[in-house]
């Protein structure tokens, strides 16, 4: 229902307004829609939904920097080129569209900053809400904190629950720092990347993103995790969690254009 939708909204807003880094630099909203039809778009519900959650932003302390919104239907991107027709050029540079499907839009956005492991959008259009539960369960956790109270009504501990084994030769390491530098699944990776590389020149960019994700099926089906660092870790005997294929498919793709830019300066 639309008053639901606002009251959830409102929430997202009264955390992200008592963050400080938000006051100073704004926050960036997103309209995900892929999936959505141009007659859903139109629906009674969503014209419902919509004055309220202007006014839920009208009222908050927090500065709009940005408006990025994804879909797929091409009667959309139509209506989204009238509506930036009539838009001033101040509130022009603000919004941004993201047309294709749910990998396009997450490469998209790659673009602008955002990452996809900011989304619970997987790039097969699943849903994942593990951040999202992590999340509130550390507000819960800092709620009970302040209260005194020693119970939470959400799970405790699911980050370490969540924790990989320890990396094998097999996994690829990845993330910031050299520690996956010489590692043997990430030198498998390199070698694998380097046998495509002719391919993924050649073709555009539909097939770059397949190229991408045939890639991780295979390093996955012989045996290999992505493993990155979790936050309180930066060693190899510290914690693991895998990382989401939409992001993985996106480091691959770097790596590509990591080796055409060392071609190009001659230091391959």
């Amino acid at each position: 229902p639309p008053t639901s939708a606002a009251r959830l909204f409102f929430f997202c807003m009264c955390i992200i307004g008592a963050q400080e880094m938000s006051q100073k630099k704004g926050v960036v909203l997103m309209e995900y829609m892929v999936g959505i039809k141009v007659d859903q778009l139109l629906s009674t519900d969503r014209r419902a939904r919509n004055p309220l959650f202007l006014k839920v932003m009208a009222s908050m302390p927090v500065r709009l920097n940005a408006l990025h919104v994804c879909f797929d239907d091409p009667r959309i991107r139509t209506l989204f080129r009238l509506l930036t027709s009539v838009i001033e050029g101040k509130l022009l540079c603000r919004l941004q569209s993201h047309f294709g499907t749910d990998l396009e839009c997450l490469y998209s956005l790659m673009a602008f900053g955002i990452s996809p492991s900011c989304l619970p959008v997987r790039s097969d259009g699943s849903i994942d809400t593990t951040d999202h539960m992590r999340m509130l369960a550390r507000l819960s956790q800092n709620d009970a904190s302040i209260t005194g109270s020693s119970t939470s009504s959400l799970v405790v501990g699911e980050d370490e629950d969540d924790e990989a084994s320890p990396p094998t030769a097999e996994d690829v390491l990845m993330g910031r720092g050299k520690h996956g530098k010489k590692w043997p699944g990430n030198l498998r990776l390199r070698r694998l990347v380097d046998t495509y590389k002719d391919s993924y020149k050649a073709t555009d960019r539909d097939g770059k993103i397949a190229i991408s994700k045939a890639i991780y099926d295979k390093m996955i089906n012989s045996g290999s995790r992505f493993l990155v660092p979790t936050k309180n870790s930066s060693k190899l005997d510290g914690g693991w969690v895998e990382m989401p294929r939409s992001e993985v498919c996106i480091r691959i793709s770097h790596l590509f254009r990591n080796i055409r830019a060392s071609e190009r300066s001659g230091v391959y």
